[in-house]
């Protein structure tokens, strides 16, 4: 492999860290800061939090492009190839996710003996937790262990939507190809519960159209148009944040290249773990700290404590459960990869 090949290798992967790395960041800061209602005063500290939600739509846009461009190089087709994408998708994803359900009830427990705990006790009726290893929960009346699952519960879905769909989507006929993408973006307007995928798609098509432009379906000028078209009607569909934020990353996996800032880099490596365990470790920081009835400055400190304890956490946790599920995950294959073009430099896939 050429040095500029690398390069340009390195750069994709980069900016997909950095991406992760910050949408992961923009929702823990979301929930230290707005989780607890009354942890903080009103204020700019809690404002600032107030679209970190938006980092959910950022992985959906990282997820629409990374799994089909994975399932391109990969020459993927549904007849032969699903049970192995299915397969390497839920060894990635499962053992983290559930090693989460363990930890969230552990620590459940631990809290509720905790002199001093204000909280409900514990509830983990079976039921309730056998639902989550099909991401079920939203389905019934019990609420999910920790409340991030929801997305996963939706990028399940989007897998099993590729597995099928991918044919179409990666088609040898622009016209098939255009009218997929274009059908399943004009569904999310539709009016489905959003416990579904539907809702999502007009996301998950910005990352897919931005797929297209990267094995050179499409040529600049017809990209630019056609997210700028599909984030204007978000805009005015949704909300204008979603659709900002939808374009902005969509043009920052198309266009920025370079090894970016390694701090961001990093944090987007560890993105998984962060997004899965800050709510059950951070959440519980910032608790303690109201529990004391700490104020003023102190609670300052103890929102800078469950950031850091959240990504200190979640790097422990990326090496207990999540790079093993990672390396085991790597040994599934349902395709010969296709030759690394400069045009077209090589993806990890995401959750």
């Amino acid at each position: 492999m050429n040095d500029r090949r690398l390069a340009t290798r390195r750069g994709r992967i980069a900016i997909v860290e950095q991406l992760r790395g910050l949408a992961a960041f923009s929702v823990v800061w979301y929930h230290v800061t707005l989780g607890n209602p009354n942890f903080l005063d009103q204020g700019l500290i809690k404002s600032s939090g107030t679209y970190g939600w938006l980092g959910v739509e950022v992985f959906f846009v990282i997820s629409g492009f990374i799994i089909p461009h994975a399932m391109y190089r990969a020459h993927y087709r549904a007849s032969g190839h699903l049970p192995g994408f299915l397969a390497k998708r839920l060894v990635r994803l499962e053992p983290p996710y559930l090693a989460t359900v363990a930890l969230c009830v552990v620590l459940g427990y631990v809290s509720f003996w905790v002199p001093g705990f204000r909280g409900a006790p514990p509830d983990f009726p079976p039921m309730r937790l056998a639902l989550h290893i099909g991401y079920l929960v939203g389905f019934t009346d019990y609420v999910w262990i920790n409340p991030v699952f929801w997305s996963l519960a939706i990028e399940f879905q989007y897998y099993l939507a590729m597995a099928l769909l991918f044919p179409m989507i990666a088609s040898e006929r622009t016209w098939i190809r255009c009218s997929a993408v274009t059908l399943l973006f004009a569904a999310s307007f539709l009016p489905i519960p959003d416990l579904f995928l539907v809702p999502y798609l007009s996301m998950f098509t910005l990352g897919m159209v931005t797929f297209h432009f990267s094995v050179g379906w499409l040529d600049r000028r017809t990209y630019l148009t056609a997210i700028a078209l599909m984030a204007t009607i978000i805009c005015l569909g949704k909300l204008t944040v979603i659709g900002l934020a939808g374009l902005a990353t969509a043009l920052a996996i198309a266009f920025i290249r370079g090894e970016g800032f390694k701090p961001l880099v990093w944090l987007g490596t560890i993105s998984y773990s962060l997004y899965l365990v800050h709510v059950p470790i951070g959440g519980r920081v910032i608790n303690l700290g109201e529990s004391l009835d700490t104020e003023g400055l102190t609670r300052i400190g103890f929102l800078v404590a469950a950031v850091a304890i959240s990504i200190g956490s979640a790097y422990l946790f990326n090496r207990l459960f999540e790079r093993p599920a990672q390396l085991w995950a790597s040994k599934f294959h349902y395709g010969k990869a296709r030759p690394v073009h400069v045009s077209t430099p090589v993806v990890e896939e995401s959750v």
